[in-house]
């Protein structure tokens, strides 16, 4: 909800209308996860102590919010991940898991810390999101299954692994060019994804082009399907929606409780079928798609063809996914603002798309008769 407020925030997050939202909305997720944080290494401290062993680390116990760059910290996917195992084995009472967690505490803040001072193996050129494979922290690997499995990943230095994919560097260079044209195509969205992304995953042998989850957020898997740079950009776009998406969810509900879990809709962009809350992603996704695309194409670039092309593809099945989202009583209130929010934007995009090709093809009419 609407910081200080039981309110929901009345947009859609994305940025070319929902930019103040999503800085509201960042504000209150940095309020929150380092509130969390502060609370764990209490706990961690009074875990420890009962167990009759030393305590934390008196710098770390007395940390307050922005100090030491805290709020970095407790911002960035891997702690949050490490959190995650943290607070389950303490919700169960698992004592032994507990100081286990707690053992790995150091490791972690080593990874973000490393990460965050630009010690990092690789980076994206041009930004400060670390591209990683195998030197993904073991927290990470730990909570990516089902997505992927690390332990039959191939080594890149093996035969095998070497026969897969790019070298890191060549995908770190691919990806710098991605982000620039995405950049100069829309430089709010560029910059949501700098705030929303911090490490790109590579996996060159995955069955899929991207991935993400919420229980990894800030982190992005990229596969090895993408055939262009275009079809990159893309996947960058895609996983930033949800990326948004995910942050909102630790904030609000965008589905009632009591929400059929079963796939019921199927995706006018793909005929694969969804659950409501899959159906809204998806649909929350393709509008940022439309939107990026047309703005790609007016660049007038040697593929605006082609941009324009998918754009009024993508259009064609949120046009018709609108209506299905709007009449399904599972929404929340937050769910259905988005929604609303998002038919109003497309509805105003094709206007303006409709308005453009009949223009294009009366300017043809008058050239061919001229």
């Amino acid at each position: 909800m609407s910081p200080g407020t039981d309110r929901p925030w009345n947009s859609a997050f994305q940025p070319d209308r929902g930019l103040g939202a999503f800085h509201s909305l960042r504000k209150a997720i940095l309020a929150q996860r380092t509130q969390l944080g502060l609370d764990a290494l209490k706990q961690c401290d009074e875990v420890l102590r009962t167990a009759q062993e030393p305590g934390l680390p008196e710098p770390l116990l007395n940390l307050r919010e922005g100090e030491g760059g805290s709020t970095l910290v407790f911002d960035d996917p891997v702690y949050s991940i490490w959190l995650r195992f943290f607070l389950r084995a303490s919700a169960n009472r698992r004592t032994e898991e507990l100081i286990r967690h707690i053992s790995k505490l150091p490791s972690v803040l080593q990874d973000v810390e490393r990460r965050l001072t630009g010690k990092a193996n690789l980076y994206v050129p041009g930004s400060a999101i670390a591209l990683q494979r195998e030197d993904l922290h073991p927290y990470v690997m730990k909570a990516t299954p089902p997505t992927y499995d690390f332990s039959r990943a191939p080594s890149s230095s093996g035969e095998e692994g070497r026969t897969i994919g790019h070298p890191l560097r060549m995908q770190a260079g691919l990806l710098g060019s991605a982000l620039k044209n995405i950049e100069t195509a829309w430089p709010e969205l560029h910059a949501q994804i700098e705030e929303c992304v911090r490490i790109f995953g590579y996996l060159p042998d995955a069955a899929f082009r991207s991935c993400s989850a919420a229980r990894y957020s800030g982190i992005v898997y990229l596969g090895n399907m993408d055939e262009s740079l275009l079809d990159l950009e893309e996947s960058i776009v895609h996983e930033t929606g949800h990326q948004v998406l995910y942050q909102l969810g630790e904030m609000t509900r965008l589905t009632l409780p009591q929400t059929p879990l079963e796939a019921n809709y199927v995706l006018p962009w793909s005929g694969s079928r969804r659950d409501l809350f899959g159906f809204l992603h998806a649909h929350y996704i393709y509008a940022l798609l439309v939107k990026y695309y047309w703005r790609r194409a007016n660049l007038d670039g040697r593929e605006a063809a082609e941009c324009r092309g998918r754009a009024l593809l993508i259009l064609s099945g949120c046009l018709k996914a609108t209506p299905m989202l709007q009449g399904d009583a599972n929404l929340t209130e937050q769910g259905r603002i988005i929604v609303e929010r998002l038919a109003e934007e497309l509805a105003e995009l094709d206007g303006e798309i409709r308005g453009r090709v009949r223009h294009e093809r009366e300017k043809a009419n008058a050239e061919a008769t001229g």
